[in-house]
């Protein structure tokens, strides 16, 4: 190797501008369940957060990726545990979103202990969690719940969604479909989208089609009832007018 070689060499094993990735993390990545893409996205997150975290419309363009892109990998990164959201407040009354990587590195660590343990299985919690169907569903409910409500999810709020399809097992689109009726009703509260959820489950609806079917019912039977109660109003007045 001559001297302009080991030069170049040089120049980039000091260079300032380089970003430091975990041997660990391009080591075990499939182990962590995380795909090639989100691989990439993930080291590009390292590159950028060594200036501080930049919003997602900033990172949209810095990657020259749309933002419903960014939105679907970092939803599938805070579902894995890799990401951790936080909302704060700024300026006193400015609240905004911030992403922080402690769940990689929590992660990168046990992977280390594992590792000088001498153990042959990486022991990854709940790897039923981490099927391309179930982050491909969870990141479909969660962009469409950032998109509606215009903001970030809390991380409270990601655990209520991470709720959802995990623990009670309701399908994304049983889901999308209480959050579209929540924001038609200008209602944007996860609290009144639960209770969609929760009136359906007691009814035993579990699929679009029975969903319309006991809308529609139960749309019949509360305008037979305002119809009585209006009727009933009516003759009310009546009476009262005839003992005047």
């Amino acid at each position: 190797m001559d001297g302009s070689k080991w030069e170049k060499r040089f120049f980039f094993d000091g260079a300032t501008d380089v970003t430091p990735v975990p041997n660990l993390l391009l080591k075990y990545y499939q182990q962590l369940g995380l795909s090639e893409t989100e691989l990439v996205f993930l080291i590009q997150l390292l590159r950028f957060t060594k200036n501080g975290c930049p919003g997602l419309e900033d990172l949209a363009e810095q990657l020259n990726i749309s933002v419903s892109t960014v939105r679907q990998n970092m939803a599938s990164l805070i579902e894995k545990g890799i990401i951790i959201p936080e909302s704060i407040v700024e300026s006193g009354f400015n609240r905004v979103s911030r992403y922080y990587l402690d769940g990689l590195y929590d992660k990168l660590v046990d992977l280390w202990a594992c590792q000088m343990a001498g153990e042959t299985e990486i022991a990854i919690a709940a790897p039923e969690a981490n099927k391309p169907e179930d982050d491909k569903a969870f990141s479909t409910v969660y962009s469409a719940v950032e998109q509606e409500f215009g903001r970030v999810l809390s991380p409270m709020e990601n655990e209520k969604v991470i709720e959802w399809l995990d623990k009670f097992k309701y399908r994304p689109e049983i889901v999308l479909e209480a959050l579209k009726r929540s924001v038609l009703r200008g209602i944007y509260n996860f609290n009144y989208i639960d209770r969609i959820l929760l009136e359906w489950q007691k009814a035993n609806v579990r699929t679009l089609h029975e969903v319309q079917d006991y809308e529609r019912k139960k749309m019949g039977r509360e305008k037979t009832s305002r119809k009585k109660t209006a009727s009933l109003s009516s003759n009310s007045k009546l009476k009262n007018l005839y003992e005047m």
